[in-house]
């Protein structure tokens, strides 16, 4: 039987940092399952809430905006991270940062308490969205209209703040609420650490399976935090590459006004074309580099961003796998009798296996992508190299032109071209050397990283096993 919608009260929940809780739904959106901790945020028993559409918990503050964009995402088979208020049973309040997962004919949704700055704009952020839709609504009548316009209004606001996407802005958000839960965790005292499973226990066992998911959450912890170092990278990846196109086109240009002012010449006008067709040459020549370094610029893009974004959504996942389990062992009387994911048949079995099913999916190629990423570094610090040679060579021609301008009264205007060149040169040179530097350290942190990637791999494996036929 349907509740009733209870109405809204200016009152917030109580719900610590230290808490996450996951719920999951069928394709249609009604509640499966979830956890204790949903059920008492929410103020409902999982009883009440299972067989529920979603939206049982779905608070009248909510932009309908930001719900499509959601369905968008997660019917196109994509993960997608929101920030979303939702209402309790008493009529009561309480934001969560939700990453949603499609899942085998479902939907994960895993959430958090957003406590970054981040979060801090959001509220009213949502408030102008919702009112922008209901003025939309109210003009034209359509709750079609309305939607669009919300979805409009929120691209035009998050591309005032610096994010093209909304997958930018999801990946960069659920990011700081992850590090900000982090750092409030390592003053915290929790009740229930004490019991963290034991690797000599079999992993088809509550404590051998809580021992592994605590050597995989300390991994991707790891990762997590080197995680800046890779966001970082994708940031001056793109920087690094605007700048090279940008400096190749100023080096042309340069070598074409010389070589015209230098056929106006006579006497030394022969030698100032000389060294005009050096620039053109060695411009030409570092071209090939230059877009050598474009395209492998371009190509580390995607694998850049799948691995934070698997980095982030696998270090969410086994938190929560983590929690839940500690939830069971508070309730299991001997953590180390069977506990079975290959055929699950408790409602807690079958939770267990979609969370853990779902985070080696998000995961599964993380190793090898990080490996992947390290050669494709190397390779690209090859160009790099390229480039700086044909620099060094560039660096010679201002101190030779500027010789052969000071020759002829006439040929003097050459002299701010040497000087223009000389200075991009120099600039050019010290943001290579920055740019390699940074690719050798990350490429050094990612080979420190191994013993971390390693240990991934094998309790992935054993995991992975426990659930084969779930």
């Amino acid at each position: 039987m349907p509740h009733a919608r209870p109405t809204p009260r200016d009152s917030e929940r109580e719900f610590h940092i230290d808490e996450l809780f996951f719920s999951t739904t069928d394709l249609k959106g009604h509640i499966d399952a979830g956890n204790a901790t949903f059920a008492r945020i929410a103020g409902y028993t999982l009883a009440e809430l299972v067989g529920e559409p979603h939206n049982i918990i779905r608070h009248p503050d909510m932009p309908r905006a930001v719900f499509e964009l959601l369905w968008r995402k997660i019917q196109a088979g994509e993960p997608v991270a929101a920030y979303v208020k939702n209402m309790a049973k008493d009529g009561g309040y309480y934001w969560v940062m939700a990453l949603v997962l499609p899942i085998d004919r479902g939907y994960l949704s895993v959430r958090l308490k957003p406590t970054s700055p981040v979060f801090q704009s959001i509220p009213s952020v949502y408030a102008g969205l919702l009112a922008h839709e209901q003025g939309v609504e109210k003009r034209t009548g359509k709750r079609k209209d309305s939607i669009e316009a919300g979805l409009s209004k929120l691209t035009d606001t998050l591309s005032g703040l610096g994010f093209a996407e909304y997958e930018d802005f999801m990946w960069t958000a659920l990011r700081a609420e992850m590090a900000s839960r982090e750092a409030a965790l390592v003053n915290l005292e929790r009740s229930g650490l004490g019991f963290t499973g034991s690797m000599e226990d079999p992993p088809s066992t509550l404590s051998g399976l809580l021992a592994r998911c605590e050597s995989l959450r300390c991994g991707l912890k790891e990762l997590f935090t080197d995680i800046e170092g890779l966001s970082s990278l994708g940031g001056r990846l793109v920087e690094e590459s605007q700048f090279i196109r940008a400096w190749a086109r100023d080096i042309r240009m340069m070598a074409l006004n010389a070589q015209i002012q230098s056929s106006q010449l006579s006497g030394s006008g022969e030698a100032l074309g000389v060294v005009a067709e050096w620039i053109g040459r060695t411009s030409d020549e570092a071209s090939e580099s230059m877009g050598r370094f474009d395209e492998q610029a371009k190509s580390l893009g995607r694998p850049l961003r799948h691995a934070i974004s698997s980095i982030i959504a696998g270090k969410l996942e086994v938190d929560v796998v983590r929690e839940f389990l500690l939830e069971i062992a508070a309730d299991t009387e001997d953590p180390r009798t069977e506990f079975r994911l290959d055929r699950p048949t408790t409602a807690t079995e079958k939770s267990c296996a979609i969370l853990l099913k779902t985070f080696l999916r998000s995961t599964h190629a993380l190793p090898e992508t990080l490996r992947n990423l390290e050669s494709e570094l190397k390779t690209l610090d090859n160009e790099t190299e390229e480039i700086a040679k044909h620099v060094r060579t560039l660096e010679l021609i201002p101190l030779t032109g500027k010789v052969e301008a000071a020759r002829e009264e006439a040929a003097r205007s050459f002299t701010s071209i040497f000087e223009t060149l000389g200075s991009r040169v120099a600039e050019t040179r010290t943001r290579l050397e920055s740019f390699a530097s940074d690719v050798q350290d990350y490429v050094d942190q990612q080979r420190s990283l191994q013993s971390v990637l390693r240990r991934l791999e094998r309790h992935s494996v054993e995991v992975e096993g426990l659930g084969k036929a779930a």
